[in-house]
């Protein structure tokens, strides 16, 4: 009789179990919301580049970037339009960003960025490339 009643528990457990349990997506994760559909409204400016813990704001001053649904970036400055890609990952939180002979202070931020926290319009991203820590804040413009 107690051996009944030990496989009629278990069962149940096991039936309560499978039933409660579903899939999870990505809507279920909510600090990973679409980092393609917020960095595609808009332009975007640097509030704050850091590099290995020196601040280096001022050196992205005047510039916008632009984050087009096609997978273009453009990154324009008083000296011109630089074009790159993006391409964002919202499983794994991470942004891919790439520029076409870029300059000194746009090859610091073409890199694979981690999505470190996010806001209905700001992103803030960091980047341990090579042992130098990098963080990258852009807001909407």
């Amino acid at each position: 009789m107690k051996k009944l009643l030990l496989l009629l528990a278990l069962v149940a457990s096991t039936i309560t179990l499978i039933t409660g349990c579903r899939t999870m997506g990505i809507e279920d994760y909510p600090d990973t919301k679409q980092v393609s559909n917020l960095i595609t409204n808009g332009n975007w400016r640097v509030n704050t580049f850091v590099q290995s813990n020196q601040v280096q704001t001022n050196n992205y001053n005047g510039y916008l970037f632009t984050f087009e649904p096609t997978g273009d970036v453009k990154a324009t400055s008083a000296s011109g339009i630089t074009i790159g890609q993006w391409q964002s990952s919202d499983v794994t939180n991470r942004l891919i960003i790439t520029f076409n002979n870029p300059n000194a202070e746009l090859s610091k931020i073409a890199k694979e960025w981690i999505v470190n926290e996010q806001q209905p319009s700001t992103l803030s991203l960091i980047n341990n490339d090579a042992g130098e820590n990098y963080l990258l804040k852009i807001a909407q413009q």
